[in-house]
């Protein structure tokens, strides 16, 4: 039986192969006169989208992977320029392997956008899993990164790493997923890169500067959970996720890294934490670094359990300028829940200030009512399973998009929750599904809408716009979903939705390809410096 259905991998993600694809991500300031906008491959001003395609086929390399590409203009985003990367695209190095779906390599299973080169224009690293090394035929994944110009994204001085060119042997082991991000952490100018590895023993994240030539392996930082101050215990996948920006407003991004750990059984994770690492001059400093549980002191908890770190995204939710954690908790419960219980989700949000995250005026968001229905397979709606940070409305305050993929049938809500001079609130918030009026599609089995997430003005209005990955739709083939940002909020008019069915878009729309896997272009980049 086929075990790429985006049904099967959900279910994964709950499992410790812990697959989920969440867009956590962000961008820092270029080297130039102008800081580069988030996920702009063109500088022509308008954010561009990068869509993972991860189950598509290269020929009869199956699974092999590919990433769409639509661009942002005065109209939002165009399929005029549309581009599609694959490993065998002509002169990008490496070359897709894939002779079956056990032994595929995914490409496009993460993104992540940054400035490596500090040229002003924003580059993507795409990784590819279930790619072999350059020295071995040890199927342990790869991270290919794209260059932007003014034409966009090129394959001219595209770069490959793998086990081969970074800290650490080939292992089988690393495959399930490479949770990437981008920031600034020594204010250089030019965009770092954060390469998660968490199945190699109990994780580390490999951190690669950027250079005049893009990124580079001299110097790599590699960091464990340890060197947070968590303690050395089995059963933790570090990290799960991955969110970087400037949590203190010292002008350097720092690292949050999400973990799960004190699994319980095979579809149970009770416990989570998240380290954050702080940004200097010399890069990541363990020195100050945090780790944070909910069980800290002051720390608002739910049940028992919950996921917590399974996402992340930094966005300023109070307008105070120094950037705020939002945590996914998407298996917590109200008070008295345990973990073998429905927990319908929720997620934690933690302030920063001059000295870094407090839990001074921590919050807790439970799913409001109504806003989720209980999962038909009892694994519950994963309220929190996916986040973006972007200020819709544009009153100078971030606010966050909450994914539920697995409310319902499995066909998915988002929930988006603004911010103002208090914080986060569920004053005035939005649940959006296919069944959303203005919203293309349908509620459907298995559609996880609001699967992966990302934030960005790619247009219209100069406002932050939603991207909302739907990689269930249609048997698995997918889609992505546009709301665009107005003074009330997100809005269905002009929405768009985008598959590979959609006129102009390349690649060929096939079962299970899982179009809207991932998705990149976070606005948290304007706190990523």
């Amino acid at each position: 039986m086929r075990t790429r259905s985006v049904q099967r991998l959900a279910i994964a993600v709950i499992s410790a192969s812990l697959t989920l694809m969440t867009l956590s991500y962000a961008t820092a300031l270029a080297d130039t006169t102008e800081a580069a906008i988030p996920s702009d491959f063109n500088g022509d001003g308008y954010a561009d989208l990068a869509i993972g395609v991860p189950g598509e086929d290269i020929g009869s390399k199956v699974d092999a992977g590919a990433v769409n590409v639509l661009y942002g203009s005065s109209k939002g985003l165009t399929a005029s320029s549309d581009q599609l990367w694959s490993e065998d695209s002509p002169g990008v190095k490496g070359k897709a392997y894939a002779p079956n779906i056990r032994k595929a390599d995914r490409f496009g299973a993460d993104l992540a956008t940054g400035d490596f080169d500090g040229d002003g224009y924003a580059d993507l690293a795409v990784s590819a899993p279930g790619a072999r090394t350059r020295s071995s035929k040890v199927r342990a994944g790869a991270i290919t990164i794209l260059y932007g110009t003014k034409h966009g994204l090129t394959a001219d001085g595209n770069q490959r790493w793998s086990h081969g060119n970074l800290p650490g042997m080939p292992t089988k082991g690393d495959v399930a997923r490479f949770p990437l991000a981008a920031g600034d952490f020594d204010h250089d100018g030019r965009w770092d890169l954060a390469i998660g590895v968490p199945h190699e023993n109990t994780g580390k994240v490999i951190v690669l500067s950027g250079g005049p030539g893009g990124l580079h392996a001299s110097g790599a930082v590699v960091l464990t959970r340890e060197m947070s101050g968590a303690p050395a215990v089995d059963g933790v996948y570090f990290p799960t996720a991955v969110a970087a920006g400037d949590l203190n407003g010292d002008g350097f991004a720092d690292l949050a890294l999400g973990a799960w750990e004190g699994i319980s059984g095979p579809y149970i994770a009770v416990e989570g934490s998240v380290s954050v690492f702080y940004g200097g001059a010399g890069g990541l400093e363990t020195v100050g670094s945090q780790w944070w549980t909910q069980h800290d002191p002051g720390m608002e908890d739910g049940g028992e359990g919950g996921s917590f770190g399974y996402s992340l995204a930094i966005g300023d939710f109070d307008g105070d300028s120094f950037g705020d954690l939002a945590v996914g908790v998407p298996l917590e419960g109200p008070p008295g829940w345990t973990a073998y219980d429905d927990g319908d989700g929720a997620i934690a949000v933690l302030y920063g200030s001059n000295v870094g995250l407090s839990a001074n005026g921590n919050q807790l968001w439970l799913a409001p009512p109504g806003s989720v229905a209980a999962s038909y397979d009892e694994q519950g709606p994963l309220f929190g399973a996916a986040l973006a940070a972007g200020d819709f409305d544009g009153d100078g305050a971030d606010d966050v998009a909450v994914g539920a993929p697995q409310s319902g049938l499995r066909s998915g809500v988002v929930v988006a929750m603004y911010g103002g001079d208090a914080g986060l609130s569920f004053a005035g918030a939005q649940r959006w599904s296919q069944d959303s009026v203005g919203v293309p599609g349908s509620v459907e089995f298995d559609d996880q809408f609001g699967f992966s997430l990302a934030s960005a003005d790619y247009g219209r209005s100069g406002r932050d716009d939603l991207a909302i990955g739907v990689p269930g739709e249609d048997s698995s083939r997918g889609k992505v979903n546009v709301l665009y940002g107005r003074t009330s909020g997100l809005s269905s008019i002009h929405t768009q939705a985008w598959s590979q069915d959609s006129s102009g878009i390349k690649g060929g729309s096939e079962r299970y390809d899982g179009f809207g896997w991932s998705v990149t272009g976070s606005s948290a980049g304007r706190l990523s410096w």
